[in-house]
C-alpha cells in the first residue's frame, strides 16, 4: 500500500457548486483550482476567498483563496496564485499553487501550475509534503460548446511508502 500526495482537488466556489463541481470548462478566478486554462480570459486583477463548513463541523471546513494577475499587453497571459486547506488542527490537507495560462488564438487556452501539497496528521504524526503539477486545456468547438481537459498530479508523487 502506498500513501499518495494526491490531496483531493476539491470543488471550490459557488459557481462550481451550482454545476455539481463540473468546472473543467468554466473560466473564472476558481480556474486556479479546477483548470488553469480558464484563467486565460481574465482581463483584470481578480481575487476571491471561499469558505465551506460541511455539515456544520469545523473538522470538515474547506477554505480557499485565489488571485489572478494578467500580464500587461495583448495576449500575454495570466498568472494565478491559489491556496486551499481542508480540515482542522489535528488533520488537514493544504495545497498552494502558482500557475500561468495563455490564450492560443480565439478558441483555445492552455494553463499549467506547480503545486505544493502538504498533509498534517495530529501532534504525534507530523506532516509531509511534496511538489507536483497540474494543467489543462479548454477549446471552444463551436459557439457555446466547450471541451476541457484537466490533469492533476500526473507524476503521482508519494508522501511516504507503507508496507
Amino acid at each position: 500500500m502506498q500513501g499518495q500526495a494526491a490531496n483531493e482537488n476539491y470543488g471550490i466556489g459557488a459557481r462550481s457548486a451550482g454545476l455539481a463541481n463540473a468546472s473543467v470548462t468554466v473560466s473564472d478566478i476558481w480556474s486556479t483550482h479546477h483548470n488553469q486554462a480558464g484563467l486565460a480570459t481574465i482581463q483584470g486583477l481578480t481575487a476571491s476567498v471561499f469558505y465551506e463548513n460541511r455539515f456544520g463541523l469545523k473538522e470538515l471546513g474547506l477554505k480557499a483563496a485565489a488571485v489572478a494577475i494578467p500580464v500587461p499587453g495583448e495576449s500575454n497571459g495570466v498568472f494565478g496564485l491559489s491556496f486551499s486547506q481542508f480540515g482542522y488542527s489535528l488533520y488537514n490537507d493544504t495545497k498552494i499553487g502558482i500557475g500561468y495560462a495563455k490564450q492560443l488564438g480565439k478558441k483555445y487556452s492552455v494553463g499549467i501550475q506547480v503545486d505544493y501539497l502538504q498533509t498534517q496528521m495530529g501532534e504525534d504524526h507530523g506532516s509531509a509534503g511534496q511538489v507536483t503539477a497540474e494543467g489543462g486545456l479548454i477549446a471552444e468547438l463551436m459557439p457555446g460548446l466547450y471541451f476541457g481537459v484537466h490533469i492533476f498530479n500526473p507524476t503521482r508523487v508519494k508522501l511516504t511508502d507503507y508496507t
